[in-house]
């Protein structure tokens, strides 16, 4: 068995992010229980952006899936929603 600690992933790549300037960082990721590595990934997010200081802006999460075509799909909707980011996690 190989494993992550996928909480820990989320907050690590928010918080390089964050550390490079980015203040307005995408989620891409469906935060349900029915999808535990992304839940857990987007608690790490929003733990690294309140270490920060900063509000999680939920506009900014997208719903998508372990598949090339969903991250892609997730990119067009977030790119129409004519909402200013400067990096996605």
């Amino acid at each position: 068995f190989v494993g992550c600690d996928n909480e820990q992933g989320g907050y690590l790549s928010a918080q390089h992010l964050l550390e490079q300037g980015h203040t307005r960082i995408a989620f891409l990721g469906d935060e349900s229980n029915q999808y535990p590595e992304f839940r857990d990934r987007y608690r790490g997010y929003c733990a690294a952006h309140q270490d920060r200081g900063l509000a999680v802006e939920r506009e900014l999460r997208i719903d998508a899936y372990f598949s090339e075509e969903s991250g892609y799909n997730a990119t067009q909707e977030l790119l129409a929603t004519g909402l200013e980011f400067s990096a996605i996690a």
